[in-house]
Formats: structure tokens, C-alpha cells, sequence
């Protein structure tokens, strides 16, 4: 039993453009993740990370020791 060949190549184009869009939404999740967990330095143009602990950005881009308590 042959498949029409129409059918085939829309179930194709509708798999192909399924997986694009899976792929978009992970980089854009991942960009957003990433933008939310860090900060850029107003000092030094550096990443400056969040503390859970103390809840505020810790410089550990321009002092060894970051600038907040728990360090």
C-alpha cells in the first residue's frame, strides 16, 4: 500500500517546522535563564552573579571575595 506523496511531504514540513520551533523556545529559555541569574557590572562591564543567601549581587567579577556577607 503506497502513501499519497502529498500527505507524506506535509507530515514532513509539519515535523521539520515542529522540531525549529522546539529548538527557538530552548534558546530563548536558556538566554532568559541565563539573563535572570546574572547581572552586568556597572564597575567593570563583568558578570555579577545573585546570592540566594544574602538576596543581592555579589561582585566576584572585579574582588576575589565578592562583595557580599556570605563570602
Amino acid at each position: 500500500m503506497a502513501k499519497d506523496k502529498e500527505f507524506e511531504k506535509a507530515y514532513k514540513a509539519e515535523r521539520y517546522r515542529r522540531a525549529f520551533e522546539r529548538k527557538t523556545k530552548r534558546k530563548v529559555n536558556k538566554k532568559y535563564r541565563f539573563n535572570r541569574r546574572h547581572k552586568e557590572c556597572p564597575d567593570c562591564g563583568g558578570l555579577m552573579r545573585w546570592c540566594s543567601g544574602c538576596e543581592m549581587w555579589t561582585k566576584t567579577c572585579c574582588v576575589d571575595y565578592g562583595t557580599c556577607m556570605c563570602s
